[in-house]
C-alpha cells in the first residue's frame, strides 16, 4: 500500500524503525488519538502558563518527529523557543496557524489509518490474549522494549468483540512510557477475567 501522507516523510519516518511498518504504525495511532488534547492546551494560552505551553509544544515536537512531521515539527521547536524566552505575543502570532496546520495533519494521518485498515481489515476476537498481556506485563515490568513491541504487534493485529479500550490505552500508556501504570492495569485486568 502507498504511504503516502501530506505533511509527513513517511520515508524518513519508517526509516527510524528499520522500515518495520508494525512499529511505524502503533506511533501514528497513537499520534492522532493523542495530539488533539495537546492542541487544547495550546489553545488556553496565556502570559503565566509559558512555560506549561512550553512543555506541551515540546511534546508535539517531539511525536511530530517520531512519525517525521518535519514542518510541524520545526513550527512546534520554534513556538518552544519563544515561550522558553517569555516571548507571548510572538506565540501568540503563530499559535493559531500552528493549531490548524497541526489539525490538519491529525486528519491527514487519521484518513490514511483509515484507508490502511480498510484494506488490511484486523481478524475478530472476543477479547485480548490474556498470555500476550502478561508477557506485556512482564515487558513492562523489566523494560524489556524488544518484548513489550512484540506483545503490542500481536495485540494490535486483531479487532476485539470485548475489551477493545483495553489495547487503545495501552498504545496510549506506552507512547508515554507508563511501564509501572501498565502493568497494574494488566494485573487487575486478569484478576477480573
Amino acid at each position: 500500500m502507498d504511504l503516502y501522507i501530506p505533511g509527513v516523510d513517511t520515508d524518513k519516518g519508517l526509516s527510524y524503525y528499520g522500515d518495520e511498518l508494525d512499529i511505524y504504525l502503533p506511533l501514528l495511532r497513537s499520534y492522532v488519538l493523542n495530539t488533539p488534547s495537546s492542541l487544547e492546551k495550546l489553545r488556553t494560552a496565556r502570559p503565566e502558563t509559558l512555560s506549561e505551553y512550553a512543555v506541551v509544544v515540546h511534546g508535539i515536537k517531539g511525536t511530530s518527529a517520531s512519525i517525521g512531521a518535519e514542518t510541524t515539527m520545526e513550527a512546534a521547536f520554534n513556538l518552544e523557543k519563544l515561550a522558553k524566552a517569555g516571548d507571548f505575543n510572538g506565540v501568540m502570532a503563530n499559535n493559531e496557524l500552528f493549531i490548524n496546520n497541526t489539525e490538519m495533519l491529525v486528519i491527514n494521518v487519521k484518513k490514511w489509518l483509515d484507508e490502511y485498515d480498510a484494506k488490511n481489515k484486523k481478524p475478530l476476537l472476543t477479547a485480548p490474549n490474556p498470555e500476550t498481556l502478561e508477557r506485556l506485563k512482564e515487558g513492562c515490568e523489566n523494560f524489556n522494549m524488544k518484548d513489550i513491541d512484540k506483545a503490542m504487534t500481536e495485540l494490535e493485529s486483531a479487532n476485539y468483540e470485548q475489551d477493545a479500550g483495553l489495547v487503545a490505552w495501552l498504545i496510549e500508556k506506552i507512547y508515554v512510557s507508563e511501564f509501572s501504570e501498565i502493568a497494574e492495569k494488566i494485573s487487575n485486568y486478569k484478576k477480573g477475567i
